[in-house]
């Protein structure tokens, strides 16, 4: 895109803003890999060491659908742009604060560690996928 920032100067500047603290994230099963993979592709380096995944909590709390538009509805939370970035980061923060507030499951926090190994065995499944295609 014309203008828009390279993407090793977006992952710094992102890990830079995140520094060590903790992301709430919906997914992170999926999403984090790939966050730690690109940045590994550009040269940079996410230096937070704890995730809550609000799926995993969803999972947790026994709710029988876990999306995060099916469980922003049962919540009460606006999303009214699904599947973007900022309306998505807006409810999964809410839904964090509900979840958080019910006190029915206790909070699912995920070390670095574990999505560093998710990452490395989905670049190596890739890797593998290209040497065969």
């Amino acid at each position: 895109m014309i203008g828009a920032p390279a993407p090793p100067s977006v992952f710094e500047s992102f890990s830079a803003f995140v520094g060590t603290s903790t992301l709430v994230v919906h997914n992170a099963d999926f999403d984090i890999p790939w966050l730690l993979i690109m940045n590994h592709v550009h040269g940079t380096q996410l230096h937070t060491n704890q995730f809550v995944c609000t799926l995993d909590w969803a999972k947790k709390n026994q709710e029988p659908r876990c999306s995060l538009g099916v469980l922003a509805k049962k919540y009460g939370i606006v999303n009214s742009n699904a599947h973007r970035a900022l309306s998505d980061a807006i409810a999964t923060h809410a839904l964090y604060f509900c979840f958080d507030n019910l006190g029915k499951a206790p909070r699912p926090v995920q070390s670095l560690n574990h999505y560093t190994a998710l990452a490395e065995r989905i670049a190596t499944r890739r890797m593998a996928e290209t040497v065969t295609a």
